[in-house]
C-alpha cells in the first residue's frame, strides 16, 4: 500500500460510515436496519450449507454478510454447529483458485502439514485444490482444526467469475482459457463441499441477481443456488431510518429530524440507492467534522456537500482536482466538463494528469456492449500498457482513487497494488452520478465503434470486398487516430488487427492525397500563365486571411460541440457556447443549421431568468402574498420581503430556529412556524406580539379553514387548532408520524398528510377532519409518506416521499371513500410541487429538471442552472421562484418551445415541396395534401384520393403534381399521378404504369419525369423505372414506356447544379450519380457513405451541401446528417430525431431546413429566428445562470462572442 494511504486511514477512522465499501465485520456494531433478516440466511446456510446471498447493485449483500451473517454465526446463532468458526473470505478475481488458496494460507500461516520446502504455503494449496472436485475437502483434513471447528468460505461478488472471464487473452480467447477452466474448478470444489457432510464446511457466495442466468454455464450450480437462495430485501422506512440515525448516535452525536427524514425520502426505495446514501452520509459526517463537529449534524451539512443528487459528482470532481494539483502544487478544481475546450486545466502537468485520469477510467467502463455503461475490471499490467503513462504514473492515480476515505477504485487501500492485481470501478453508481465519467464512458463507447468499422472495412478490403475509405468516413479515421493514438493493448479489447486498421487507413490517406494532387496539378497548369508579383502578393494575403478565418472557424465548431455536450441539463450553458459558435458559423448554411440546432433546444430547455441576490442561508419555505411580494424563510430563523425580485430591506430575525411553515391569513397577518415549535404573527414586517405558546416540535405545516381556523400541524404527528390566535384545546395525536401536509377542503374540512411516523402504515395514510375530530376511516395512498398536498378544482394531488404523484377526487359526501384517479408516470422521482396559474402544476425531479404538467398532459421539460431544487413556488405571469439544496434562490419561466415538431395528422409524412410564396406543402402517408406557413397549418387537409404521396412536384406555370401509391388487394402497389391548381385538382389520378412514384423532376416547360419502382406484375419492384410525361390541359400524358434503370431501388433523388442527378436507395446507403441529358439518364459513378440506408435527400446553398436522412440503425439512426458534395467531408455531428425518421426533406427560402418524419411529425429548423429567440434569452438575462461557464478568462471570451453574435 502506497504511503500516502495511511493519513487517510486515519482521518477515516473516527467516520462512522463507510461510503461506497462496504461495511467490514469489526464495524458490526455501526450496521443497522437488516437485525430481523440475519435469521433467515442462518437457517438457509444450516440446512444447505451453501447460501447464495443475490441482490441488485447496492442493495448491502457484502455489508449483510460481513456484519450480519458473520456475527451471528461466531455468536452461535447456527445452534446445529455451535460457535467455533473460522472464517476465510475472497473476491474470485481472474485466478479464482489462487485467490482461494491465498485466502486459507493467510488463515492458516502455521499449517506445516502441507508446507513444502520450495513452494509457498498458498502456492501448495493450490495444487491441492486443483487435484480433484474433493481438493477443498483434503484442504479441511490438513489444516490445523480445532475438534468441532466449523470452516465458513464466503466468496465475494461471485459474479467476477462471469465478468473476468473476458479478461483472458484479451476476450478473445480461443479454445477453453484458463479464466474458464478456474472458474470451473472453483465451482466444483465449491459445490463439492457444500454437498458433502463429513467435513463441516459451509459455504456463502454473493452475487449481482442480474447475473443470476449466467450461473447455468456450470452443471448443477442453477440448482444449488436456487436451493440457498437468499433475495436481499429491500429496507423498509423505519430500517431506513436506524441505518442512518444509529450510527451517530452510537458516535456521540445526532442528526437533526429534518435531515432525518430528508434523507429517508431522499433514498428511497430503491437498493442501489443505499450504496449513495452511505457516501453522502460519509461526506455530510466530514463536512460537519471540519466546521467543528458540535452539536447534531443539521441539514446544512447535507446540503453542503450537494446531497445525494450531487455528492459523488462533486467527491469525484474534488478527488480529480486534488491530484491534478499535485502536477503544480496548485489546485486545480478539474470540474469543468471534458468536452469542453477549457477543460484540461491550465498547465501541462495537470493536462496530462487529467488525460491520464481519463484513459484509466475510459478502460475500465464499457458502453459499446451496453449503452446502459458496464464495469470492465482489468489487471494492472494491462492498464499499464493501454495507459500508456508510466507505471509509476498510472500507480499513483489508482492509490490516489483508492484511499479508504474515497475508495472509488478496488481492490481496497488495505491490499498492495501487484501487477496482477485487478482494478475495478468500487461501485456502478459511480458511472452514473460522476458526470465526467459518463462522458468518458460515452467517448470511449464511440472510439471503439469506430476502430471496429475501420477494422472491419480493412478485412473486407484485403478480400476484395470493400474499397478504401473515402471522405467523410476518412477524415474522421484520420482524426480519431490522431485523437485517440491506439495501441496494441487498447486495440485487443476489441479486435486484435490494428496494423492491419493502421495499414488500411494510411493507404486510404494515400489515395486521397494523390487525388488531391492531380487536382491541384490541373489547377496550377491553368493558372500558370497569370504570374506577376501583384498575384503573387494578392496569393499570399489571401492565403493568411483563409488561414485567419479557418482559425476563428475551427473555434467556432469546437463551441458548437461543447454546446451539444451541454445539453440537456446545461442549456444555460449551451445557450452561450451556441451563440458564440453563431457569431462565425451563421454565414455557413449548413453549419448554422446543426448549431441552430442546438440553439432551439438550448432555449427550450433553459427556465432560468436570474438567479437573485439573497443574504440568507438556505432556504427552507416559500410564500406569495396576495399583493405579489414574496417572503423567504431560511434555515438562519430569518425572513426575508421580495418585490419585484429584490429585497425590502434587511431580513428579519424570528427567534423560531429554523423556519418550516409560512402561512397569510385571510386578513394579511403572516403566520411563521418555527423549529423550536412556536409560531409568530407578523404584519408589514413588524411581529404582532410575542410568539404563540411553544409545542415541543417544530411546526411543518399551516393552514386555514374556510371558517376562519388557523390549524398547525407538527414533528411529533399533532394538529392544534387556533382562533384568534388561540389555542383550541389540546393538541390531537393523528397517528400519522411528521404532519408534513395540511390542504383545507370546502366546508371547513382539513385534510392532513404524514410521513415517517412510528407506523409504516400510518404516514402512508390520509386523514379528513371537521372540528377537531377524524370524518370516516384512514385514506390509504400507496405512498410511502405525503410530503405535499394541493388542491386543483375538485381533485386533489398528493406527492410521496419516494417521489410518485398521486390524483384524487373527494367523495361527494364526508363518509365516501376518496378514490384515486390516476398515478402520474414521471421519468424520475419528483421532489416538489408548485402550482402554476389557474390549471398547471410544476415539478420539480431528482435528475435537475423540471416540467410543466396541463392536466395529464406534459406540456413543458427545462432546466434550471442549480440542479438539487428543493422549494418551488408559482409567481403572477407564469413564473416560478425557486430554490436549491444550497444557498442559492432562483427566477425561473417555463420556456415557450421553438422549431419544436408539429403533429400534422397525416400518419407519415412522404414528400414535401416549397413553393414561391413560401409555404410548405406536405404529402401524407393518409394521401392528404397539406399546407403550412411559419409551421402553422393553413386551411384543411385536402384528399387526393391517391393512398400514400411519396413525391411532390411543381410546374413552370405554378401547378402541383402529386405522386402517389395504392396497393392492390394483391399486394401489389399502383403508382399514380394528379394535376393541381391551388386546392382544385385539375384532373383524376392518372394510374403511373409504374409501382409507387418516388420522384418528379421538372424536365422543360410542360414535362416532367417520374421516377418509381417497377411496375406492376413484371417482377421487378426491386428496380427503379423512369418515365417522361407531358402536361396537357391539365392532365399527365405518357410519353413511352416506362425504362428501367440499372439501379437499386431509388428513394430519393435530387438535381445537382450542372444538372446532374444524385440518387440514394435504403437498401445500400449509397450515393449514385447520373448524367441527365434531358431525356434519359446514363448511370455515373457511386459515392459510398457508409451508411446503411437513406431515406431522403434534399440540397442547400446551390448544391454545395447534401442533406441525408438516414435510416442506419446500427448507429442510433434516425439522424439528419450534412455531406460538404465539394470536399467530400460531413459537415459537424448528426442532427438527432427522436421519434420516426427523416422522410422527406425540403430548405426553405430563409436557408432553414423543414423535416417530415415517419411518424408524422413536421418540423422547422431556421437558424436566423433561432438565433433572434436566443439573443432575446440572453439580453434578457435567461443565461446567467453561467457559473461554471463565465469564472474564467474562456468563458468570458464565450460570453463576449455570444453577445457579439446577438448585435450582428
Amino acid at each position: 500500500m502506497s504511503s500516502d494511504l495511511s493519513p487517510a486511514l486515519s482521518a477515516a477512522s473516527s467516520n462512522p460510515y463507510p461510503g461506497l465499501r462496504p461495511f467490514e465485520e469489526l464495524e458490526e456494531y455501526l450496521f443497522f436496519g437488516r437485525e430481523k433478516q440475519i435469521n433467515q440466511m442462518v437457517d438457509t446456510l444450516a440446512a444447505q450449507r451453501l447460501l447464495a446471498v443475490v441482490g441488485s447493485s447496492g442493495s448491502g449483500k457484502s455489508s449483510l454478510v460481513n456484519c450480519g451473517l458473520q456475527p451471528a454465526l461466531h455468536r452461535g446463532l447456527m445452534a446445529s454447529a455451535g460457535s467455533h468458526w473460522r472464517m476465510v473470505r475472497f473476491r474470485p478475481g481472474l485466478r479464482p483458485i489462487a485467490a482461494l488458496a491465498a485466502a486459507l494460507a493467510a488463515e492458516f500461516p502455521s499449517a506445516a502439514a502441507v508446507a513444502s520446502p520450495d513452494l509457498s504455503l498458498a502456492d501448495v494449496i493450490a495444487t491441492n485444490l486443483r487435484l480433484s472436485r474433493l481438493g477443498l475437502v483434503d484442504i479441511y483434513g490438513q489444516m490445523p482444526f480445532a475438534p468441532g471447528q466449523n470452516l465458513l468460505v464466503v466468496v465475494d461478488q461471485f459474479e467476477e467469475l462471469f465478468r473476468y472471464r473476458a479478461l483472458s487473452d484479451g476476450g478473445k480467447a480461443t479454445g477453453e482459457p484458463e479464466a474458464l477452466r478456474e472458474a470451473l474448478a472453483l465451482v466444483n470444489l465449491l459445490l463439492t463441499a457444500s454437498g458433502q457432510r463429513q467435513r463441516p464446511i459451509f459455504v456463502v457466495i454473493t452475487m449481482r441477481s442480474d447475473f443470476l442466468g449466467d450461473c447455468a454455464q456450470y452443471p448443477a450450480l442453477p440448482e444449488a443456488i436456487a436451493a440457498g437462495l437468499y433475495l436481499v430485501p429491500r429496507l423498509s422506512r423505519d430500517e431506513r431510518r436506524q441505518a442512518i440515525a444509529n450510527p451517530a448516535l452510537l458516535s456521540g452525536t445526532q442528526i437533526e429530524p429534518v435531515l432525518l427524514t430528508q434523507l429517508v425520502n431522499d433514498v428511497g426505495d430503491d437498493p442501489d440507492q443505499l450504496s449513495i446514501l452511505q457516501h453522502a452520509l460519509h461526506r455530510t459526517w466530514s463536512h460537519w467534522q471540519q466546521r467543528g463537529g458540535q452539536g447534531p449534524i443539521t441539514l446544512a451539512d447535507y446540503q453542503a456537500i450537494g446531497t445525494m443528487a450531487t455528492a459523488l459528482d462533486s467527491h469525484a470532481e474534488q478527488t480529480l482536482a486534488d491530484f491534478v494539483g499535485t502536477a503544480s502544487g496548485g489546485s486545480d478544481s478539474g470540474g469543468s466538463d471534458s468536452g469542453r475546450p477549457d477543460s484540461e486545466g491550465s498547465n501541462c502537468g495537470g493536462t496530462e494528469k487529467i488525460r491520464l485520469c481519463g484513459r484509466i477510467f475510459r478502460a475500465l467502463t464499457d458502453k459499446a456492449s451496453d449503452p446502459r455503461g458496464i464495469r470492465r475490471p482489468t489487471t494492472l499490467t494491462e492498464l499499464r500498457a493501454i495507459c500508456g503513462g508510466g507505471a509509476a504514473a498510472v500507480d499513483q492515480l489508482i492509490d490516489h482513487f483508492r484511499r479508504h476515505d474515497r475508495a472509488f477504485l478496488m481492490p481496497p487501500a488495505s491490499e498492495a497494488l501487484q501487477a496482477d492485481s485487478v482494478i475495478d470501478i468500487s461501485h456502478e453508481s459511480l458511472m452514473r452520478l460522476w458526470r465526467r465519467l459518463d462522458g468518458w464512458a460515452t467517448e470511449e463507447a464511440a472510439s471503439a465503434n469506430l476502430f471496429l468499422r475501420l477494422a472491419d472495412a480493412a478485412r473486407r478490403h484485403g478480400q476484395g470486398q470493400a474499397s478504401l475509405w473515402r471522405d467523410p468516413e476518412l477524415q474522421l479515421g484520420l482524426n480519431w487516430r490522431n485523437q485517440e493514438q491506439p495501441n496494441p493493448a487498447w486495440a485487443r479489447r476489441y479486435d486484435p488487427d490494428l496494423p492491419g486498421a493502421l495499414a488500411f487507413l494510411d493507404q486510404s490517406q494515400e489515395a486521397r492525397e494523390q487525388e488531391r494532387r492531380r487536382r491541384r496539378h490541373s489547377r496550377l497548369l491553368s493558372m500558370a500563365g497569370l504570374a506577376g508579383l501583384s498575384l503573387v502578393a494578392s496569393l499570399v494575403a489571401s492565403f493568411c486571411w483563409s488561414q485567419w478565418q479557418q482559425t476563428r472557424v475551427s473555434r467556432a465548431r469546437a463551441f458548437a460541440a461543447t454546446a451539444s455536450a451541454l445539453l440537456p441539463a446545461r442549456p444555460h450553458e449551451s445557450l452561450l457556447y451556441g451563440l458564440a459558435a453563431m457569431d462565425r458559423l451563421i454565414q455557413d448554411p449548413a453549419e448554422a443549421l446543426l448549431v441552430g440546432d442546438t440553439l432551439a433546444k438550448a432555449v427550450s430547455l433553459n427556465w432560468e431568468i436570474a438567479e437573485l441576490e439573497s443574504q440568507q442561508p438556505a432556504i427552507t419555505a416559500l410564500l406569495l402574498r396576495r399583493n405579489g411580494d414574496w417572503i423567504t424563510a431560511a434555515s438562519d430563523g430569518s425572513l426575508q420581503r421580495w418585490r419585484d425580485a429584490r429585497p425590502l430591506g434587511a431580513a428579519i430575525a424570528t427567534g423560531q430556529g429554523q423556519i418550516q411553515s409560512l402561512l397569510e391569513l385571510s386578513d394579511g397577518v403572516l403566520v411563521s412556524g418555527g423549529e423550536n415549535g412556536s409560531l409568530r404573527l407578523w404584519r408589514d414586517s413588524q411581529p404582532l406580539g410575542p410568539a404563540l405558546p411553544r409545542g415541543d416540535a417544530a411546526v411543518l405545516s399551516l393552514v386555514q379553514l374556510s371558517d376562519g381556523e388557523l390549524v398547525s400541524g407538527d414533528a411529533k404527528g399533532n394538529l392544534r387548532r387556533w382562533r384568534n390566535f388561540r389555542p383550541i384545546g389540546a393538541p390531537i395525536p393523528t397517528g400519522q408520524g411528521r404532519l408534513t401536509a395540511l390542504l383545507a377542503l370546502p366546508g371547513g374540512q382539513l385534510l392532513s398528510g404524514g410521513s415517517g411516523g412510528e407506523s409504516e402504515t400510518a404516514s402512508r395514510e390520509l386523514r379528513l377532519w371537521r372540528q377537531g375530530r377524524p370524518v370516516g376511516a384512514a385514506i390509504r395512498t400507496g405512498h410511502d409518506g405525503v410530503v405535499q398536498l394541493i388542491a386543483r378544482g375538485d381533485q386533489v394531488i398528493s406527492l410521496g416521499s419516494e417521489g410518485k404523484i398521486q390524483v384524487w377526487r373527494p367523495g361527494q359526501q364526508a363518509t365516501k371513500t376518496w378514490q384515486a384517479m390516476a398515478t402520474k408516470p414521471m421519468a424520475t422521482p419528483v421532489r416538489r410541487l408548485a402550482p402554476l396559474g389557474a390549471n398547471d402544476l410544476i415539478t420539480s425531479h431528482d435528475d435537475g429538471s423540471l416540467r410543466r404538467w396541463h392536466g395529464d398532459r406534459l406540456a413543458g421539460l427545462g432546466y434550471a442552472a442549480s440542479a438539487g431544487i428543493r422549494q418551488l413556488l408559482g409567481l403572477e405571469n407564469g413564473r416560478i421562484l425557486a430554490a436549491d439544496a444550497g444557498q442559492s434562490l432562483r427566477l425561473l419561466q417555463p420556456s415557450a418551445p421553438i422549431d419544436q415538431p408539429v403533429a400534422s395528422g397525416q400518419l407519415g409524412i412522404w414528400s414535401l415541396l416549397v413553393q414561391a410564396n413560401g409555404q410548405v406543402i406536405s404529402g401524407g402517408e393518409d394521401g392528404s395534401l397539406r399546407r403550412w406557413r411559419q409551421g402553422k397549418p393553413v386551411g384543411a387537409p385536402l384528399a387526393t384520393g391517391q393512398g400514400s404521396l411519396w413525391a411532390l412536384g411543381a410546374l413552370a406555370n405554378g401547378d402541383l403534381i402529386s405522386g402517389g401509391t395504392k396497393s392492390l388487394d394483391s399486394g401489389e402497389e399502383l403508382g399514380s399521378l394528379r394535376v393541381w391548381r391551388g386546392s382544385t385538382a385539375l384532373s383524376k389520378p392518372v394510374p403511373s404504369g409504374m409501382g409507387p412514384i418516388r420522384q418528379l423532376l421538372p424536365a422543360g416547360r410542360e414535362q416532367i419525369l417520374a421516377i418509381g419502382d417497377g411496375g406492376i406484375g413484371d417482377g421487378a419492384s426491386s428496380v427503379s423505372q423512369l418515365r417522361r410525361w407531358r402536361i396537357s390541359g391539365g392532365t399527365p400524358v405518357p410519353l413511352g414506356a416506362p425504362e428501367a434503370l440499372s439501379s437499386p431501388r431509388i428513394n430519393s433523388i435530387v438535381q445537382l447544379p450542372n444538372g446532374d442527378l444524385l440518387s440514394a436507395s435504403r437498401i445500400d446507403g449509397q450515393l449514385q450519380r447520373w448524367q441527365f441529358d434531358g431525356a434519359s439518364l446514363r448511370r455515373g459513378e457511386a459515392i459510398p457513405t457508409n451508411l446503411e440506408g437513406i431515406g431522403s435527400l434534399t440540397l442547400l446553398e446551390g448544391g454545395r451541401y447534401l442533406v441525408i436522412g438516414s435510416v442506419d440503425r446500427r448507429y442510433g439512426g434516425q439522424d439528419v446528417i450534412i455531406l460538404n458534395l465539394e470536399s467530400n467531408e460531413w459537415v459537424g455531428s448528426p442532427l438527432k430525431l427522436n421519434q420516426g425518421w427523416a422522410s422527406s426533406l425540403a430548405v426553405l427560402p430563409d436557408r432553414g431546413l423543414v423535416i417530415g418524419t415517419t411518424t408524422g411529425d413536421l418540423r422547422w429548423i431556421q437558424p436566423q429566428r433561432i438565433l433572434a429567440a436566443a439573443c432575446s434569452e440572453l439580453l434578457g438575462g435567461g443565461a446567467r445562470g453561467r457559473s461554471q461557464t463565465a469564472s474564467d478568462a474562456a468563458g468570458l471570451e464565450v460570453e463576449r462572442l455570444a453577445r457579439q453574435a446577438c448585435k450582428r
